[in-house]
């Protein structure tokens, strides 16, 4: 929630242009809504918190506030806490494209705060999900960088602009080189096969930052080629199998412009005042005299899923070469690392840092790996995406 600390900056100084001291500044506490519905069958959420001060980033999640959501036919929806500071709607509810809504909050002081109505628009579908294999100069050091480049096509029938907002989640296969097959079994009191493999495991990676972007100002209302995530060689991503979950969000005029402004602040570098900043509102504010600033989003939009797979062979053969993450420190000596089976029955052997990778054909030795090298649950979770075969 801290970047909507920078917003409580920005409405209390906002004719400042010169660096300030911020030890300087009192406390003001300000309530921070966000809240989300979309046309998904799902649990939507409202978020409550305050911040305590302007220069303390800490936030305290506001309980036992009554939350609902009113359509412009009168229907109201009650949202349940379910953490302190998150409310929910239960899992089956969905917002109705074409409807509007309203959102309600009252704590339990009696503050009251009510956003404006918002239109629930049709969600468009994704075209397309694509990555290409890029040469770039880095943005931070002016070197060369390179990476698969992923993109989104998407088109509209709409005569009237789009406006959207992207959530994208990365999942990726962790494959180790030497997998141990073997490991051992207190209440049988012997090494036998792992009843468990653990030599592929799976990470997911969460959507981040405000991504963004509209076809105002084109002449067609098409989306071709926008990119929403760059892999480069340094990460781990494409070393196998590797999937992106793309949620496009079909969002009102008005909240391009919030996240927009949101963006613009989040990437400012320096002072806060080392460039002036406009003011960023929201869509929330209090209405029963209550003077406790507001700040926050109730969105409102229509969404949109694509789920795709991507095997990144095809990349190598242009050129990409992405870092192995175990192409140092793993490998093994057939002689050093192999123990005689009796020693691992003895315990005498350390097995802290290190597994059985596998028995010799008689059984008597063992070869030792470390467990960097042989077990992939340091690296992720053995449970397989839902969609990933």
């Amino acid at each position: 929630m801290n970047k909507y600390l920078l917003f409580i900056f920005i409405l209390f100084f906002i004719s400042c242009v010169e660096s300030y001291d911020f030890s300087s500044i009192e406390t003001v506490e300000a309530i921070i809504i966000d809240a989300s519905l979309t046309n998904e069958s799902t649990a939507h959420y409202v978020k409550i918190s305050t911040s305590t001060s302007l220069i303390n980033s800490a936030q305290n999640p506001v309980t036992d506030a009554t939350v609902w959501i009113e359509d412009n036919e009168g229907a109201v929806t009650f949202f349940y806490e379910n953490e302190p500071g998150t409310y929910l709607t239960n899992s089956s509810f969905a917002g109705e494209v074409g409807k509007s809504y309203t959102l309600h909050v009252e704590t339990k002081n009696g503050n009251q705060f009510k956003s404006s109505e918002e239109y629930l628009m049709s969600p468009t579908p994704i075209d397309s999900v694509y990555g290409e294999f890029l040469t770039l100069p880095s943005t931070e050091n002016g070197e060369i960088s390179r990476g698969v480049q992923f993109f989104i096509d998407t088109h509209s029938n709409s005569t009237g602009d789009s406006y959207y907002r992207y959530e994208v989640e990365q999942d990726y296969a962790i494959q180790v080189p030497y997998a141990s097959l073997y490991k051992w079994y207190d209440e049988l009191g012997t090494y036998l096969f792992r009843d468990t493999l653990i030599n592929t495991c799976y990470q997911h990676v969460p959507s981040s930052g405000v991504l963004i972007t509209t076809t105002a100002g084109q002449t067609q209302n098409v989306i071709s080629g926008f990119p929403i995530v760059l892999v480069e060689e340094s990460e781990p991503y494409l070393l196998t199998k590797y999937s992106l979950i793309v949620k496009q969000f079909s969002i009102s005029p008005i909240a391009y412009q919030y996240y927009k402004a949101l963006k613009k602040n989040n990437e400012a570098s320096g002072s806060f005042f080392d460039q002036q900043k406009g003011e960023v509102l929201g869509n929330i504010s209090g209405f029963n005299n209550t003077s406790t600033p507001v700040l926050g989003f109730f969105e409102v939009a229509g969404v949109s899923t694509d789920k795709t797979l991507f095997n990144p062979y095809k990349w190598y053969l242009e050129g990409f070469n992405p870092e192995r993450i175990f192409s140092k420190g793993c490998g093994y000596d057939a002689v050093a690392d192999t123990v005689p089976k009796e020693e691992l029955d003895s315990g005498l052997v350390d097995l802290t840092n290190r597994n059985i990778y596998y028995f010799s054909e008689d059984g008597g030795s063992a070869i030792l790996v470390p467990k960097a090298c042989s077990d992939c649950r340091l690296y992720g979770t053995l449970k397989k995406p839902d969609f990933w075969d």
